[in-house]
């Protein structure tokens, strides 16, 4: 799990970024970005939507935060 509240918008892509390769090898991964004005979510969305290793992305259970978090799917290393 990352979470990625007080960051702007560029440290918190870096922040991804650098989670998704420290994680290469889960399967699942929790981005915390928080709720705000959703400029963040939007962001962290399209950089999530635009990497090859994400099989797909979708809101968190409302447990793991709804709508302020992301539920990341890492296709699997072979």
């Amino acid at each position: 799990m990352i979470d990625l509240h007080g960051l702007d918008r560029r440290a918190a892509i870096e922040q991804v970024r650098e989670f998704i390769v420290a994680h290469r090898s889960s399967e699942l991964l929790l981005v915390v970005h928080g709720k705000g004005r959703g400029i963040l979510q939007q962001r962290i969305s399209g950089f999530l939507s635009a990497q090859a290793c994400v099989v797909e992305h979708v809101a968190a259970p409302q447990r793991l935060g709804g709508t302020g978090a992301r539920l990341v799917r890492l296709r699997r290393n072979r």
